[in-house]
């Protein structure tokens, strides 16, 4: 266990709060917490902790994820309205409409009465309004990752706005869940290949 431990520990800064140890742990041996400074960081519980290494594994920070190669860059507005109400050009708000349209499961980030800001699925034109503007804070990701599973077992295409450490963190995640799957090989290519279309957005 001492193993298991110190890796998620001496992962120090580095570590984005992505959750994806804490939510791939079979025994709820890893909780978040803050430090003096407000950062949350991984603890292990070590009386739960059964040295499995499946945190580690879905870590972004301790592993290489392949992402896409770019090939294309797109700059553009949303309408007035949209615009109006949000910020970086209300883009973000354009793509939730396009995808539900689409029929994507989309997934964003919204901020509380709390001033806490956390992903969901965006379901309706309100989740859309409430989803605008920046957070420029900590947004809490648990949530999405068996939601997003779900999905692509079922192939539901995915549309997710984040961060690329967000994003890596879902790959690792979904990935690999995904390879310890009793499924056939040709379940798991779809599945994985449904997976890349998880697209992330860089909104200037």
């Amino acid at each position: 266990m001492k193993g298991i431990k110190t890796m998620l520990n001496n992962i120090g800064e580095a570590c984005t709060a992505c959750r994806a140890c804490e939510q791939i742990c079979p025994n709820s041996a890893i909780i978040f917490e803050k430090d003096e400074y407000g950062n949350i960081y991984p603890q292990v519980l070590e009386d739960k902790c059964t040295w499995c290494g499946l945190c580690n594994s879905v870590c972004h920070v301790q592993n290489t994820v392949s992402l896409h190669t770019i090939t294309k860059y797109y700059a553009g507005f949303s309408n007035d309205e949209d615009r109006k109400n949000s910020a970086s050009g209300g883009i973000c708000a354009a793509i939730y409409q396009m995808g539900l349209k689409e029929g994507y499961k989309v997934f964003g980030v919204i901020q509380e009465e709390n001033f806490q800001a956390k992903y969901i699925e965006i379901r309706s034109s309100l989740d859309i309004v409430n989803s605008r503007n920046s957070k420029y804070t900590y947004s809490d990701m648990r949530d999405c990752f068996y939601a997003v599973l779900k999905y692509l077992k079922q192939n539901e295409k995915v549309i997710f706005i984040g961060l690329p450490c967000q994003l890596a963190a879902l790959k690792c995640h979904v990935n690999r869940i995904l390879s310890n799957s009793k499924k056939t090989d040709s379940w798991l290519s779809s599945c994985v290949m449904e997976l890349h279309r998880i697209n992330i957005f860089w909104i200037i």
